[in-house]
C-alpha cells in the first residue's frame, strides 16, 4: 500500500472484524451454504446473497430453514463445517491493501486483535494461511470458549477488553456492519467502519467514520494518536 500517512511509535490497540473488513470470504461461504441447501433439499427462506454473512454459522442457517424446520440444524452445520473447514476457508480473497496495513500497524507498534463472529478454528486456519499469525495478540472468535460461546460480539469484546486489560481511551475498533458499530459503541468503543465489506450505512452518525480504503482507514487510525 503506497501512502504517505505514518502511525508514531505509540500504543494503539485495534481491534479488527474478520469476514468483510479484512477480507472477503462471502464467496467461498455461500458456496458451502449453497452445497448444504443443495444436498439436504431445502428450499432456502433467504437468498444466498452476502447478505447472510455476518451472524454466527449456526444463526446464519437457521435464518435459511426457518425455526419451525423439520432439518437438524446440526447435520446442516455439520455438513457446512466439513467443505468450510477443509477446502472452504483457502478461498478466502483479502481486501486490497490490508496485508501491508497490518503489517505497517504491527510495526509502528500498535496491538491487534481479531473479534470475530467466524468460528475459532476456520478463523486460525484462514490467518494461519494468510500468513497472518504474528500480526494478532490475540484472537477472540464466537466460540473461542466452547464451554460457553459469546452471546453476541457486544459480549465477545467486553469480555476482550477485560481480560486482555485494554482501556477504551486506548483503543478502536474497525468492522464493516452496523452491528459492528453497536457492539463497540456498547463498550464505549470508538469505532471506524470501512464502505467494502458487508453493511449498508444510511446512518450519517455512522457514516462520518467510513473509511473508503485502506489508504482512508489508515489515515482515520492515525488520527487518534
Amino acid at each position: 500500500m503506497q501512502s504517505q500517512t505514518r502511525i508514531s511509535k505509540i500504543h494503539l490497540n485495534i481491534i479488527f472484524d474478520l469476514d468483510g473488513t479484512l477480507i472477503d470470504s462471502a464467496p467461498t461461504i455461500l458456496k458451502g451454504l449453497e452445497r448444504v441447501v443443495d444436498l439436504f433439499g431445502i428450499n432456502p427462506l433467504l437468498p444466498l446473497t452476502q447478505s447472510l454473512i455476518g451472524p454466527p454459522l449456526k444463526e446464519t442457517i437457521q435464518s435459511l430453514i426457518g425455526n419451525d424446520s423439520a432439518y437438524d440444524i446440526e447435520d446442516l452445520v455439520t455438513e457446512f463445517k466439513s467443505y468450510y473447514d477443509e477446502e472452504g476457508y483457502k478461498a478466502t480473497r483479502v481486501y486490497d491493501g490490508i496485508s501491508e496495513l497490518l503489517k505497517g500497524l504491527v510495526e509502528s507498534n500498535c496491538a491487534l486483535y481479531l473479534a470475530t463472529n467466524k468460528r475459532f478454528l476456520p478463523t486460525q486456519k484462514i490467518i494461519n494461511h494468510l500468513g497472518w499469525a504474528n500480526y494478532f495478540k490475540h484472537v477472540y472468535a464466537i466460540d473461542k470458549y466452547s464451554d460457553k460461546p459469546f452471546s453476541d460480539k457486544t459480549a465477545m469484546i467486553a469480555c476482550l477488553l477485560e481480560e486482555q486489560k485494554i482501556h477504551q481511551n486506548a483503543s478502536i475498533y474497525v468492522g464493516d456492519r452496523r452491528e459492528d458499530w453497536e457492539a463497540a459503541t456498547a463498550n464505549s468503543l470508538p469505532t471506524i467502519l470501512v464502505n467494502w465489506g458487508y453493511g449498508d450505512f444510511e446512518d450519517l452518525e455512522i457514516r462520518t467514520s467510513l473509511a473508503i480504503s485502506a489508504h482512508d482507514l489508515l489515515s482515520k487510525i492515525a488520527s487518534y494518536q
